[in-house]
C-alpha cells in the first residue's frame, strides 16, 4: 500500500462545522466552571454574614457606648496662693470700674496682669508660673504703674514698636503708659501729646485710620459730680487723632452730646471699610427725651457726626 495514501487516511480531516462545535463546547465548559466558582463564593459570603449576625446579635456582646457630654468646668480661686493680694474699692465715683488689662509685658508668652484699684493703687503683676505647675505672680512696684483712681486699663501697642503699651482710665487724668520691655513702663502723655480734659473715664476703644502713625483713641466718660443740670449730668466723651505724619496727638474732639458711656467699640458694622464708633450709655443719667444709645460716623479727616433716625438709627 502506498505510504502517502495510508498517512492521509490515518489522520482524518475535520470540517469547519466540527471545529466551530469544539470551540463552542469549550466555552460552555468555561462558563459552567465560572458559574460554579461564583456560586461557591456566594455561599461562603452568606455563611460569613450569618456568623456575624449571630455574634453581633448576641446579648453577650455590648455595643459601643455613645459619647457622653463632659461635666461643667470647675474653677478654683487661687489668687492668694498665686501671690495676688489686690482690692478694687471706692465709693460711687468708682462704682462702674474694676477693669484689668491682660498682656505679655516681658515677652515670655505668659499673660501678665495690670489691675485697677479704684480709690486704692493699681498694680502690675508679672506671671512667673512654671508650665504645668502652680500659678505664681510677682507684684512689680513702680511709680509709673502704681496709679490712684484707676477705673480700667487697656493693652495696646500705640507706637507700633512691638511692645505692648497700656491706656489707663482714671478719675482725673487718663495716662498712657509706654512699654519698654521687661515689664517696665513709663508715662508717655507728653511724648505722644495726649492732653484730655480731667473727667471720670469708664470706656475706651481704638482704631487705626488710613496710614496714620498712631491709632485714633476714644474715651467714654461718666457722671460729673459737679453738675446739677438734668440735661447734662455727664462729662463729655472725647476722641483724639494723631496729627498728619507724626506720632503726636492733636487736641481732643468732643463727642457731644454725651450720656455717661458704659462701653465703646469701633466697628466696621456696615462693611464700608471704615470704622464707626458705637457708644452704650447709662440710661439712668439722661432724660428719655434727650439721650439714647449712639453710633458716631467717623470718616477720615472729618469731624465725627451722629447717625440719626434719618439714617435708620432708632433706639
Amino acid at each position: 500500500m502506498d505510504s502517502r495514501r495510508h498517512a492521509s487516511t490515518s489522520a482524518p480531516r475535520h470540517s469547519s462545522r466540527d471545529l466551530w462545535s469544539d470551540r463552542r463546547l469549550r466555552r460552555i465548559r468555561v462558563t459552567i466552571n465560572a458559574m460554579g466558582r461564583r456560586r461557591s463564593r456566594t455561599i461562603a459570603a452568606i455563611a460569613l454574614l450569618s456568623v456575624c449576625a449571630f455574634v453581633f446579635g448576641s446579648s453577650d456582646v455590648v455595643p459601643p457606648k455613645a459619647p457622653s457630654a463632659l461635666g461643667a468646668p470647675r474653677f478654683v480661686d487661687e489668687a492668694a496662693s498665686a501671690g495676688i493680694d489686690h482690692v478694687y474699692g471706692g465709693g460711687f465715683g468708682h462704682a462702674v470700674g474694676g477693669g484689668a488689662a491682660v498682656l505679655d509685658c516681658d515677652g515670655d508668652g505668659k499673660p501678665d496682669l495690670y489691675l485697677s484699684g479704684g480709690s486704692g493703687s493699681a498694680a502690675l503683676y508679672r506671671n512667673d508660673s512654671q508650665v504645668g505647675g502652680a500659678l505664681r505672680f510677682t507684684h512689680l512696684i513702680g511709680a509709673a504703674t502704681d496709679l490712684i483712681g484707676v477705673n480700667g486699663a487697656y493693652p495696646i501697642d500705640i507706637d507700633g514698636d512691638g511692645i505692648t503699651d497700656i491706656v489707663v482710665l482714671r478719675n482725673g487724668e487718663n495716662v498712657l503708659l509706654r512699654g519698654r520691655g521687661g515689664c517696665r513702663f513709663e508715662r508717655a502723655n507728653e511724648r505722644w501729646g495726649l492732653d484730655l480734659t480731667a473727667s471720670a473715664t469708664t470706656a475706651f476703644s481704638a482704631t487705626w485710620e488710613g496710614a496714620a502713625m498712631l491709632p485714633t483713641l476714644a474715651f467714654g466718660n461718666y457722671v460729673d459730680p459737679a453738675s446739677n443740670d438734668p440735661h447734662h449730668l455727664c462729662f463729655d466723651n472725647e476722641m483724639v487723632r494723631p496729627t498728619a505724619n507724626t506720632q503726636v496727638y492733636a487736641p481732643p474732639i468732643p463727642l457731644t452730646p454725651s450720656w455717661c458711656a458704659l462701653s465703646m467699640l469701633f466697628s466696621d458694622w456696615n462693611r464700608s471699610g471704615r470704622s464707626d464708633l458705637r457708644v452704650s450709655n447709662d440710661e439712668q443719667y439722661y432724660l428719655p427725651s434727650d439721650g439714647q444709645e449712639q453710633l458716631w460716623r467717623v470718616a477720615p479727616r472729618e469731624v465725627p457726626s451722629l447717625y440719626t433716625a434719618d439714617d435708620g438709627w432708632v433706639t
